[in-house]
Protein backbone atom coordinates (compact mmCIF):
# COMPACT_ATOMS: atom_id res chain seq x y z
CA UNK A 1 0.00 0.00 0.00
CA UNK A 2 2.88 2.40 -0.14
CA UNK A 3 2.74 4.44 -3.21
CA UNK A 4 6.58 4.60 -4.87
CA UNK A 5 7.69 7.83 -6.80
CA UNK A 6 10.99 7.77 -9.14
CA UNK A 7 12.83 10.94 -9.29
CA UNK A 8 16.07 10.75 -12.05
CA UNK A 9 18.52 12.48 -13.12
CA UNK A 10 19.09 9.35 -15.71
CA UNK A 11 20.98 11.20 -18.88
CA UNK A 12 19.28 8.07 -21.42
CA UNK A 13 16.19 6.77 -21.91
CA UNK A 14 14.70 6.06 -18.33
CA UNK A 15 11.72 3.79 -19.21
CA UNK A 16 14.29 1.75 -21.49
CA UNK A 17 16.72 1.57 -18.92
CA UNK A 18 13.93 0.67 -16.02
CA UNK A 19 12.61 -2.27 -18.36
CA UNK A 20 16.21 -3.46 -18.81
CA UNK A 21 16.87 -4.05 -15.09
CA UNK A 22 13.07 -5.21 -15.36
CA UNK A 23 12.12 -2.90 -12.47
CA UNK A 24 9.54 -0.94 -14.21
CA UNK A 25 6.75 -1.85 -12.74
CA UNK A 26 8.01 -1.04 -8.97
CA UNK A 27 7.04 3.00 -9.39
CA UNK A 28 3.64 4.35 -9.07
CA UNK A 29 5.45 7.39 -11.22
CA UNK A 30 8.47 8.23 -13.11
CA UNK A 31 9.82 11.98 -13.20
CA UNK A 32 13.31 12.30 -15.31
CA UNK A 33 14.60 15.61 -14.30
CA UNK A 34 17.31 17.58 -16.18
CA UNK A 35 20.48 17.94 -14.21
CA UNK A 36 19.82 21.67 -12.69
CA UNK A 37 16.61 20.52 -11.58
CA UNK A 38 16.17 20.19 -7.61
CA UNK A 39 14.49 16.91 -6.41
CA UNK A 40 13.40 19.03 -3.72
CA UNK A 41 10.41 21.00 -5.93
CA UNK A 42 9.22 17.53 -6.96
CA UNK A 43 7.96 16.12 -3.56
CA UNK A 44 4.39 16.70 -2.79
CA UNK A 45 3.65 13.71 -0.15
CA UNK A 46 4.46 15.65 3.40
CA UNK A 47 4.82 11.89 4.64
CA UNK A 48 7.46 11.05 2.77
CA UNK A 49 10.54 9.44 2.45
CA UNK A 50 13.54 10.14 0.30
CA UNK A 51 15.62 7.39 -0.50
CA UNK A 52 18.83 8.98 -2.67
CA UNK A 53 22.72 8.05 -3.07
CA UNK A 54 23.87 11.87 -3.43
CA UNK A 55 24.03 12.93 0.01
CA UNK A 56 23.78 17.08 -1.13
CA UNK A 57 20.32 16.17 -2.04
CA UNK A 58 19.55 14.30 1.03
CA UNK A 59 20.43 17.15 2.74
CA UNK A 60 18.87 19.82 1.19
CA UNK A 61 15.46 17.55 0.80
CA UNK A 62 15.98 17.31 5.03
CA UNK A 63 16.69 20.86 5.75
CA UNK A 64 14.01 22.17 3.37
CA UNK A 65 10.79 19.38 3.60
CA UNK A 66 11.99 18.23 6.99
CA UNK A 67 11.38 14.63 5.89
CA UNK A 68 13.65 11.25 6.98
CA UNK A 69 16.27 10.47 4.13
CA UNK A 70 18.31 7.13 3.70
CA UNK A 71 21.29 6.32 1.40
CA UNK A 72 20.56 3.63 -1.09
CA UNK A 73 22.65 1.61 1.12
CA UNK A 74 20.46 1.61 4.04
CA UNK A 75 17.27 0.63 2.47
CA UNK A 76 17.41 -3.02 4.49
CA UNK A 77 16.65 -0.74 7.68
CA UNK A 78 13.65 -0.22 5.94
CA UNK A 79 12.26 -3.53 5.55
CA UNK A 80 10.32 -5.09 7.66
CA UNK A 81 11.26 -8.54 7.62
CA UNK A 82 8.87 -9.90 9.78
CA UNK A 83 6.78 -10.02 7.06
Amino acid sequence: GVKVHLLSHHSGNIKKTLKKYRIELLFDSITNLGRSTSKVDYIQEPLSIFIDDSFSERLEVSQKLGIYTFDTNSIESLIDWRI
